[in-house]
């Protein structure tokens, strides 16, 4: 036995090395210090650094506030963590050490964030050029001023800009050819007229279909996520049959991809027209109470549906309302490119002001929330769809008018948020509002913000108004514009 004065005390780390090696202490200490910390698996990210949102490791953006998320392990990082569990074993040493390891980590991230030199464009990113030029910024990409802040129009050079897009291909190999561009959303994707791409002339090849374009990292990598994870065909005719539904006013994804690596792209069955632009061509920009009613109908079968799946629209407008002329009973709540998930975990997002970017979405329509900054709960979609049926019964709003200063749009709606009665006399003026209109307006005003609506009401007030005017609640929508 070896003399006690001369036995050494074991450093750190020394029984588990020698637990790894069983041939002793000096098979332990000739294996390679670092061993352990390269056979550690790489750190997974789950949760999402700015909003606490709960993601997937296979994400590269957070589904409900769009920010990048960070990758696993660097092998930098892991040899920062190899010389500092080294240096746990060097006694005095450690705190220089590792006071410098942390400096050189510090400089090395402040190093990678800072943006380097931008490549000179390709021919195959020039539509993404021009879009920056025309836009005051696009979402995930910082140029100093809000991506949620309006943007020049684009739509005159859309057709020039996007012309080389003949046909794209989807994550099934089927190829769909762009027709003529139907809308543009701020800050967001263009909406295409499409047909598919067929060898043979088929019914499919000549049937007509709506497709979403945007930028890869844009907003809608949301709308898609949302489509993936709450609206599943499956469990759409579940809650169809089970709320005895003919029908349900979301559109079915039928598709999606991705375009030369920088464009992503979605598919819809064709979506008709816009409401607003319905609007436009009618006398008054007005709708009757019949129509008005049977379109907030189905709309609120839609928040039902949505709601129940953990998300909110965040953006109800009458540019995401869409109606066919070939299917007038179908009324379509479409954009989900703002839509977000308030209750992630079945646990409701808290309330905490300018924790977002305040006034984003439609200025006229958006919640009092979202002028705050508030993440978007049940009660946002709700009042503004309350918003929604004033303009089309009235033809505007008490702040329509003052659209150019958002604080004056803020103002008002925080002014009527508690006064209701005020709120219809501005907007209606000689005329009676009807009682649906009251009903509605007054239950989506007092909602609190994790509070849940209540549906079933909403849905018998208005059945009963259409009951009043000899319709039933499903018929045929009569725009005669349309």
């Amino acid at each position: 036995m070896e003399p006690a004065g001369n036995s050494r005390r074991c450093r750190p780390g020394t029984r588990l090395a020698r637990a790894q090696y069983p041939g002793g202490a000096d098979d332990a200490r000739a294996a390679p210090a670092s061993e352990g910390a390269a056979n550690r698996p790489a750190r997974v990210i789950r949760f999402c650094p700015e909003c606490r949102g709960r993601v997937q490791p296979s994400f590269h953006f957070c589904p409900y506030c769009g920010g990048s998320l960070p990758a696993g392990d660097a092998p930098e990082d892991r040899g920062s963590r190899e010389e500092l569990a080294e240096a746990a074993a060097d006694g005095p040493g450690l705190k220089k050490r590792e006071a410098h390891l942390c400096q050189g980590d510090q400089r090395k991230k402040a190093k990678c964030s800072t943006p380097g030199p931008s490549p000179p464009p390709s021919p195959s990113k020039s539509l993404e050029s021009f879009k920056e030029q025309t836009s005051p910024g696009l979402p995930g990409k910082g140029k100093g001023r809000s991506p949620r802040q309006k943007q020049k129009p684009v739509r005159e050079a859309l057709p020039e800009a996007w012309g080389k897009f003949k046909v794209l291909t989807d994550i099934k190999g089927q190829g769909w050819r762009l027709g003529s561009p139907v809308l543009t959303w701020e800050n967001g994707p263009t909406l295409f007229e499409a047909m598919s791409v067929s060898d043979s002339e088929t019914a499919l090849s000549k049937q007509r279909f709506s497709l979403k374009l945007d930028f890869k990292n844009g907003r809608l990598f949301h709308e898609q996520n949302f489509f993936q994870r709450a609206v599943k065909p499956k469990e759409v005719e579940k809650w169809k049959k089970s709320h005895f539904l003919p029908f349900l006013a979301i559109p079915t994804c039928i598709s999606f991809g991705l375009h030369l690596g920088d464009y992503r792209f979605m598919v819809f069955p064709d979506l008709g027209r816009s409401l607003q632009a319905v609007l436009d061509e009618r006398p008054g920009h007005v709708l009757s109470e019949k129509t008005a009613f049977h379109i907030l109908l189905r709309l609120v079968d839609a928040l039902e549906f949505i709601h129940h799946n953990e998300y909110v629209h965040g953006n109800v407008s009458t540019e995401n309302i869409f109606v066919h002329p070939d299917t007038p009973s179908q009324v379509t709540l479409a954009g989900y490119s703002c839509v977000f998930r308030y209750c992630p975990g079945n646990k409701h997002v808290a309330y905490v002001e300018r924790k977002r970017t305040p006034h984003q979405g439609t200025l006229e329509f958006i919640s009092l929330d979202l002028h705050k900054g508030i993440d978007p709960s049940r009660r946002s979609d709700m009042q503004a769809l309350g918003y929604c049926l004033l303009k089309w019964l009235y033809g505007a709003l008490p702040w329509t008018s003052q659209l150019s200063d958002t604080l004056a749009v803020m103002r008002n709606k925080e002014r009527f948020m508690n006064n209701v009665a005020e709120l219809m006399r501005q907007s209606c003026g000689q005329r009676k509002p009807p009682e649906a209109l009251k009903t509605y307006l007054n239950a989506a005003m007092a909602l609190q913000y994790e509070e849940k609506p209540n549906y079933g009401m909403l849905e018998t007030v208005l059945m009963a108004a259409l009951k009043e005017l000899r319709v039933e609640p499903y018929d045929s929508i009569s725009l005669l514009t349309v």
